[in-house]
């Protein structure tokens, strides 16, 4: 039980001027009570002695200097049961909501309101402090919100990184050895007979066909639906450029203006050819540098792929669909011919060009 004797020990408490001073400038809703006691020395009554700005506006009815508790809020048996409580042991806290009951009494900006009010023993007085924790809630509330954002977030970053992971992986590894069994199935269909060969030839297709797939998928692991489609199409056309330097045994050169974003048929024409223009070179050319050019010039698509290997005879210089000697060529001369376009084989002394043109 609290010593309310006037000979208890210890400091002094500051003056009740000095703290109603400091309590003019919180946000909390204060307010110092005179206790009416009993013969008994319990407390009967609190008569208000003072207020803070922040205490007047919430409640409907104005305070007014010694008005009780027994006239003035809704519940004053409790009042007055938590106000023995700090005279017999210094502090008690309650919590409540402001119900529709409650609402009458009390003037506040949301609803529901929740209260904590603190009700303590202060030099002979009853300070009754309260704190609305609505706010406090909202903030947790929106604190979590952000919380499970910032979860789904890193979960996004991380199936991220798991997809790029795994494209390059699928890239490096597995077409790339897709892509030499191809190369070995070629070098052995030039020495084996015709029925062989067309098996052969066959098989090299469905492993294409594969790659291909492979490649498809590769390519939605790494973009994703934010990518740009300029960038979709610059990754595609590097990503066959690389692929071919195994079989060339070194990287080619390449090089482009291209800005615009071609339609998913051309831009599948022009992988198709330039990965069969490299192809051409790796079993023929005997070159050690190789250069890639996709050229952009007014309403015309070019791609040029020149090489300083061994070259050909340069009276053969016509379109490559007069070659019957290479596949691969006709194929190339075929797609430019369906699209309105030529294509052209060059001599350069030392090597060869390749000149694929299209109208777009």
């Amino acid at each position: 039980m609290a010593d309310h004797s006037p000979t208890t020990p210890g400091p002094a408490p500051l003056p009740l001027g000095t703290v109603t001073d400091l309590f003019k400038r919180t946000t909390l809703y204060i307010a110092i009570h005179q206790p009416v006691l009993n013969a008994q020395g319990h407390v009967d009554n609190l008569a208000l002695l003072w207020w803070n700005d922040v205490y007047a506006k919430v409640r409907n009815r104005p305070p007014e200097r010694g008005s009780l508790v027994t006239d003035t809020y809704i519940d004053p048996h409790e009042v007055i049961a938590l106000a023995n409580t700090a005279w017999d042991h210094g502090d008690v806290r309650q919590q409540f909501v402001l119900d529709e009951q409650r609402l009458s009494y009390y003037s506040v900006a949301h609803n529901p309101t929740t209260l904590s009010v603190t009700w303590m023993e202060y030099d002979g007085k009853i300070v009754e402090v309260a704190e609305d924790l609505s706010q406090l809630r909202n903030t947790q509330a929106e604190l979590e919100i952000r919380r499970l954002e910032l979860a789904e977030a890193h979960h996004h970053q991380q199936i991220s990184q798991l997809r790029e992971n795994l494209a390059h992986n699928m890239h490096d590894s597995l077409i790339q050895q897709l892509f030499a069994i191809g190369i070995g199935i070629d070098s052995v269909i030039r020495s084996v007979s015709d029925p062989q060969a067309e098996q052969l030839q066959r098989c090299q297709g469905q492993l294409q066909k594969t790659i291909d797939e492979i490649r498809d998928m590769v390519r939605e692991l790494e973009v994703g639906p934010a990518i740009d489609p300029s960038e979709i199409q610059r990754r595609e056309i590097n990503s066959v450029v690389e692929e071919m330097a195994m079989a060339l045994g070194f990287a080619p050169r390449y090089h482009s203006n291209l800005t615009e974003v071609l339609s998913t048929d051309l831009r599948f024409d022009l992988i198709a050819v330039i990965r069969e223009a490299l192809a051409n070179a790796a079993r023929h050319s005997g070159a050690d540098t190789v250069t890639v050019t996709v050229d952009r010039s007014h309403s015309h698509l070019h791609v040029a792929i020149s090489d300083n290997g061994q070259g050909f005879d340069p009276s053969l210089e016509a379109t490559a669909a007069s070659m019957p000697t290479s596949h691969g060529l006709r194929n190339m001369a075929k797609r430019a011919e369906r699209l309105g376009g030529a294509m052209t084989l060059r001599s350069t002394h030392p090597g060869a060009e390749v000149i694929w043109s299209i109208p777009l």
